[in-house]
């Protein structure tokens, strides 16, 4: 059989996993120079081959790719820098749409800190244009961009929203506010991943306000405070169902807070990498994960008088089905 035989509904199949169902890993860079890589495309990971592809094969697949918006409706702007990167991205735009102009969008963009923010802006600005449209979101901005935002600020909640991944290097924090609060204005939202920016004691209490922590089921920090931790756990007694943390760690003092009992009903998942400034055992003694399911703790507990004591106490009321460590002494 020929391939242009194939049912249209096959070729969809293969065009979708052409372009977002094959493994990622390493093939952004592999034996291809860097000016070879696409600054947008359908993933981070996949640069070097995506939707576009498929519209230079033939006349066939060229129709029947531009008619599928789920191959462009998830766009990576990385690093844009010229005029013809602000073209491309409307172009992807426009074929994500679909029949109705309201398929779902899910956008990453990444600034690059040495080039023209001009082009940037552009970029943005189209976004914004299309912000009823946004399902999931991942920024890594810098200093300056918040500006391109302010449009953002007179529009409609993003009633689409599910997710987002803020990464805000060098942000102040009014800036900071204004964009997370309109984040989580959403009431689809459900998953949330903060940078390093947020370490402060000013930027965390921010975020214990503005976000709407009863409804996530995924939560993401680079880097957080064991009070803010526990807080969370609190505020999402019955939604929550992974923790993911970078370092947990005393960055700055809270005082003589007490950690109080928390029972998460439906958390399964934590992994923190590392723990800073001080241990954080007496935590697991005041918490009860009766769904916890998988525990990833490769950067051990750190220095503490009791070490993991608490922590096997918790795993032994518990059914872990996963559970990886650094090491297992007893400190």
């Amino acid at each position: 059989m020929n391939i242009h035989d194939l049912p249209t509904e096959l070729l969809e199949n293969i065009f979708i996993y052409y372009v977002h169902g094959r493994s990622k890993a390493l093939q952004a860079t592999q034996g291809r120079a860097s000016s070879k890589l696409r600054r947008i495309s359908a993933h981070l990971s996949s640069r070097t081959h995506d939707s576009i592809d498929l519209t230079h094969v033939c006349k066939l697949w060229r129709t029947i790719a531009i008619s599928m918006p789920q191959l462009w409706a998830t766009i990576c702007a990385h690093q844009p820098e010229f005029e013809e990167d602000v073209k491309m991205f409307e172009l992807w735009l426009q074929r994500s749409a679909g029949p109705s102009g309201t398929y779902p969008l899910t956008l990453t963009i990444i600034q690059n800190r040495a080039a023209s923010d001009q082009f940037l802006g552009q970029i943005i600005s189209l976004a914004i244009a299309q912000h009823q449209r946004w399902k999931s979101i991942h920024l890594e901005l810098y200093r300056g961009s918040h500006v391109f935002f302010s449009p953002l600020h007179t529009m409609a909640p993003l009633s689409l929203l599910q997710e987002f991944k803020l990464r805000f290097g060098y942000w102040n924090t009014d800036a900071t506010h204004r964009v997370t609060t309109i984040l989580c204005s959403s009431p689809s939202l459900q998953s949330v991943d903060f940078g390093a920016e947020f370490f402060s004691l000013a930027r965390a209490e921010l975020l214990m306000d503005i976000v709407p922590w009863d409804r996530q089921t995924r939560v993401g920090f680079i880097f957080l405070h064991p009070y803010h931790f526990v807080r969370i756990l609190s505020s999402s007694t019955d939604a929550l169902q992974q923790i993911s943390v970078t370092t947990v760690g005393r960055a700055f003092t809270m005082g003589a807070e007490p950690i109080p009992r928390v029972t998460t009903r439906s958390l399964r998942s934590i992994d923190i990498g590392s723990f800073s400034g001080s241990h954080f055992s007496h935590t697991f003694d005041n918490l009860t994960l009766p769904s916890l399911q998988e525990l990833h703790l490769p950067g051990g507990l750190g220095a503490g008088a009791r070490g993991w004591e608490p922590l096997l106490k918790l795993l032994g009321t518990i059914g872990v089905q996963a559970a990886s460590f650094r090491d297992w002494r007893i400190l």
